[in-house]
């Protein structure tokens, strides 16, 4: 954000330094508007008196104190059955735990199974773990789980100092967290029961979509997901008989992922999608699809 855009900040901090007046900046609940001019202006004439005899900037710009409020930022995506969502910033009471609930909302619609990778979330105050916990209450309800990776040392501490650890399954990686939901369980937390026998690997979500529920409709249990690291921990958790993949994903290399996912599906049935599928029509391109899967002798 340039520093002329001030007046663009659509979130207020709840605490900064007022070393100089922002037009038009939205103010926390505890500052008024006329209160923080005169601060702002009082803070002004003493920092231009102190540069009497020094050149004096044009412009002098804002410094914020390390409390200031960091809004929280909210990825997601979907491996197979699972939601990943990754958050950064700050977990705390406010607009930020709305907009993480929300999106938990919103994902739980298509099932209760759940990674929150809480790698880039630098602070959680008492109400954000709340938040945890409830919602891992309500996919645990809903014969589902929700498992956290990533957690910085801090947030372990917290969990073991007021021993909520033992209602979370916490995991060092992505990867080790969506492959435990396809593990033999026993504890009912959303493992075993989850299985496919074919992987779709494509980048878009509504072929992904579409094929899904294609097959799923013939019989066949599917598994979906758009990139390859993904791709790779659920072939290696899940161990698909067929995988159907898109054409540019199925031809990538340079990356360590790819070449694991490369050297995974050479010993598996493969069906590459042409690489105008999307293109195509739907119902010419569902059937082909079909028998492709039934000509490989997978049953449904």
């Amino acid at each position: 954000m340039h520093w002329g855009s001030w007046s663009q900040v659509s979130q207020p901090f709840r605490l900064f330094s007022p070393f100089f007046h922002l037009p038009g900046f939205t103010l926390g609940p505890r500052w008024g508007a006329s209160s923080f001019r005169r601060c702002a202006s009082t803070t002004v004439d003493s920092v231009r008196g102190s540069l009497s005899r020094a050149a004096k900037p044009r412009i002098i710009l804002p410094i914020f104190i390390q409390s200031a409020l960091m809004p929280l930022s909210v990825e997601h995506r979907r491996a197979g059955h699972i939601a990943v969502v990754a958050c950064t910033g700050r977990l705390v009471e406010g607009v930020e735990m709305i907009a993480l609930q929300r999106t938990l909302d919103e994902l739980l619609v298509f099932g209760p199974y759940l990674v929150l990778h809480l790698g880039g979330v630098e602070f959680v105050d008492s109400a954000g773990l709340g938040l945890l916990v409830r919602y891992s209450a309500r996919t645990r309800n809903a014969q589902g789980s929700m498992k956290l990776c990533a957690a910085s040392p801090k947030l372990t501490a917290v969990l073991k100092a007021t021993r909520l650890e033992q209602i979370f399954n916490v995991y060092k990686s992505e990867s080790e967290a969506i492959a435990a939901f396809y593990e033999p369980s026993s504890s009912g937390d959303g493992g075993s029961h989850i299985r496919a026998d074919i992987l779709c690997v494509v980048s878009s979500v509504d072929v992904q979509a579409y094929v899904r529920e294609m097959l799923g409709q013939n019989g066949y249990a599917v598994l979906t997901t758009g990139n390859l690291p993904d791709a790779v921990t659920l072939m290696q958790a899940v161990k698909p008989k067929l995988v159907v993949v898109s054409a540019d994903l199925r031809r990538a290399r340079g990356t360590h992922a790819a070449q694991k996912f490369s050297r995974l599906v050479d010993s598996l049935t493969v069906i590459e999608l042409p690489p105008d599928f999307s293109h195509l029509d739907a119902g010419d391109a569902g059937r082909t699809l079909l028998e492709q899967v039934r000509a490989s002798g997978l049953a449904s």
